[in-house]
C-alpha cells in the first residue's frame, strides 16, 4: 500500500489510514473531515473499514469523523464487526444483524419466518 497521500500526494507522520491508502492531515482537514488531533477513536476505525472511494462520497455528504465514529460505534454495538459494503446501507446491515438473532432464537422455524416477514427487528440481545 503506497505510504503517500492519496490526495495530495504527500506523505505525513499524521494521517488517517484507509483500506487502500492514506489521507495526509491537511487534506483531512481540507477535506471537511475534521482535524487529526480532534478525531475520536471511532473514526480512525471507520476509515480503516473503508476505501477512498467511500471516505470521498462520505465527507461530499457532508459527514465529518464525528458521523464516522457514531457510525462505527453504532455497528460495533450491534455486533456487525466489519463495516457493511458501499451497496448495504446501514439499515439493511442492522437487519441482517437482526435477522441472525431472531435465527439463533429457541423457538420453532414456522416463528423465526413470521418474526422475520414482520420486520420485528427491535429485539434485545
Amino acid at each position: 500500500m503506497n505510504k503517500k497521500c492519496l490526495i495530495c500526494g504527500k506523505s505525513s507522520l499524521t494521517k488517517l489510514k484507509l483500506k487502500d491508502g492514506y489521507i495526509c492531515q491537511s487534506c483531512m482537514k481540507k477535506s471537511g473531515w475534521g482535524r487529526w488531533v480532534f478525531t475520536q477513536t471511532g473514526a480512525f476505525k471507520w476509515a480503516g473499514q473503508h476505501t477512498f472511494k467511500q471516505f470521498e462520497e462520505f465527507t461530499k455528504s457532508g459527514k465529518t469523523s464525528k458521523d464516522a465514529a457514531q457510525e462505527y460505534l453504532k455497528l460495533r454495538n450491534l455486533g456487525i464487526k466489519t463495516a457493511p459494503s458501499s451497496n448495504v446501507s446501514l439499515e439493511d446491515a442492522m437487519a441482517e444483524n437482526e435477522v441472525d438473532k431472531i435465527n439463533k432464537m429457541d423457538t420453532s422455524d414456522k416463528v423465526k419466518q413470521e418474526l422475520i416477514a414482520a420486520k420485528v427487528f427491535d429485539l434485545t440481545s
